[in-house]
């Protein structure tokens, strides 16, 4: 069955049922073939005014097997169980119902196609009366006092009546839902079902006339005014539309994203009346308040979430990443014209002279990012940094160096000239790699020469180029700390950063697994 037919069933069921006529209603709804929980749930109101509980039962079994968090499906079948005399399962209903409600004083169902708003304290009501055919009178009165406590204003009277028969341990009438109330169908779906005449009919654009001395199509549009209720409205803080939102009612307004409203009036029930300037003119209408957002706020409040926000780190969860510096490198200004252009690429012949070039090494530095110098091998430590700090725009940061010594493979620190020179003697075809880490962390560290080996206890997967994967068991050459939460190590020939509460120290000479930080 089409789908376009199945909305015509739909149709045609709920028009029955406004006229009174459940029997050939409840024939429409059977004859859906695309069923949802909507017509589920318009099959068990049927079934319900003719008086068939049990058959309304099954209706509504199916309302919740297709939608597991309607809470009004829950509260229709708790009323059809307590007339059925089944207490205590109509008593599991309307406790589910509440959970489906998750805190909220009410449920709108508007935006379904239900004219119809669930109040919490008339499910908290035909709770208490269940429990008072149960003969629990304290616990009657218990709930309709919670009942009380979310009330809305026009409710308090018939709350205020069954409080007073609770304590007199007296019963009160059960709350039902309209029965002339059920879910309508689609407005998008149901436009499509009259016939359309795409083509249209011919309509004189331009004529020619005589005494016609206008060259354009049509006359120029008048201009609108501004009117003092426009005006007013403009005072108003603007709001933007974040989702299409389509209407069911005349007195709705349709609205797309990105359009600015102006909210005259916001009510209770999660509805605010808008006005907006379309291209027919200022149109004013509802719109739900969810599908409105403050101009000018959205990025300010995720910028504050993120600072005044609590990270909590989970036993298999990476910590924040180790920050990169926020700069970049500046470009060069100078045109590749000339000598310029033959020094950034030079001949072959100039490369075999590079090779032969026993003063000077390209030194590869990372940080953050990865930055390749042509250095001289005289160069001292002093120097170095200075000129490191004005690659990376780092002024007057402590700088800490490190390199991996060649034959070992271990991770030295260079802090004074003499380990400077030992690492440029260990430049191989005039090539270096430095690790640099802008304000080290002063932490209690291995001799310089040593290693630490420690063990994976949980599977880690590279999230970014930088990272180092393990597997369960892995073990690591823990080579230096990053940051108080990142190392950096290495796994056969992979070398990357990991999250430290990942792993476990290695005690070498004990063998015995040693939890980092203690």
């Amino acid at each position: 069955m089409a789908l376009l037919e199945s909305v015509r069933l739909w149709l045609e069921g709920v028009r029955a049922a406004e006229r009174g006529e459940w029997g050939n209603a409840l024939a429409l709804f059977r004859e859906v073939c695309n069923r949802s929980s909507c017509v589920a749930f318009n099959e068990g109101c049927a079934h319900l005014a003719l008086g068939h509980l049990r058959d309304a039962t099954k209706a509504f079994d199916e309302t919740i097997f297709r939608d597991g968090h309607l809470a009004v499906g829950f509260y229709q079948r708790g009323i059809t169980l307590f007339l059925s005399e089944h207490f205590e399962e109509s008593l599991q209903d309307f406790e589910k119902a509440m959970n489906c409600l998750r805190g909220n004083a009410l449920i709108d169902y508007k935006q379904l196609g239900l004219r119809f708003k669930l109040y919490a304290c008339e499910v908290l009501q035909n709770m208490a009366l269940v429990l008072a055919v149960l003969k629990r009178w304290d616990n009657a009165i218990k709930v309709l006092g919670r009942a009380k406590d979310t009330c809305q204003k026009h409710k308090h009277q018939t709350l205020e009546g069954a409080l007073e028969a609770a304590k007199h341990h007296q019963q009160w009438k059960l709350l039902l839902l309209p029965p002339e109330e059920l879910f309508q169908p689609n407005k998008k779906y149901v436009d499509q079902l009259e016939s359309k005449d795409f083509l249209g009919k011919p309509q004189l654009v331009a004529a020619v006339q005589e005494d016609d001395h206008c060259s354009a199509l049509e006359p120029q549009k008048p201009i609108r005014l501004a009117t003092p209720e426009n005006v007013k409205v403009l005072q108003e803080p603007p709001h933007r539309v974040i989702y299409h939102f389509l209407p069911r009612e005349k007195n709705e307004l349709e609205v797309k994203p990105g359009n600015v409203v102006f909210v005259l009036q916001q009510g209770d029930d999660g509805w605010a009346n808008v006005r907006f300037n379309s291209n027919v003119g200022w149109e004013t209408g509802l719109v739900p308040l969810t599908a409105l957002q403050p101009m000018g706020c959205c990025q300010q409040e995720a910028k504050e979430h993120q600072k005044t926000g609590n990270i909590t780190l989970l036993s298999k969860e990476p910590p924040p990443r180790p920050p990169k510096p926020d700069c970049e490198l500046k470009k060069p200004k100078t045109e590749l014209k000339g000598k310029n252009l033959h020094r950034l690429f030079p001949s072959k012949w100039d490369s075999v002279a590079f090779l032969k070039d026993t003063t000077h090494a390209l030194v590869k530095v990372h940080c953050g990012f990865t930055v390749v110098l042509r250095l001289r091998l005289d160069l001292s430590l002093p120097h170095l940094l200075t000129v490191l700090r004005e690659k990376f725009q780092l002024p007057d940061q402590p700088l800490l160096l490190r390199y991996r010594e060649n034959i070992e493979e271990t991770v030295l620190e260079i802090k004074t000239n003499e380990a400077l020179q030992q690492a440029w003697a260990q430049a191989s075809c005039g090539h270096l790699t430095l690790w640099m880490q802008p304000n080290p962390i002063p932490l209690e560290c291995p001799p310089q020469g040593s290693t630490r080996t420690a063990i994976a206890l949980f599977q880690y997967n590279a999230l970014e180029p930088g990272d180092l994967a393990l597997r369960q068991g892995d073990k690591i050459q823990v080579l230096s700390e990053v940051t108080p939460e990142w190392l950096e190590g290495k796994v056969g020939d992979n070398v990357g950063i990991f999250p430290l509460h990942f792993v476990r120290f290695l005690d070498e000479q004990t063998g015995a697994h040693q939890e980092l930080g203690e």
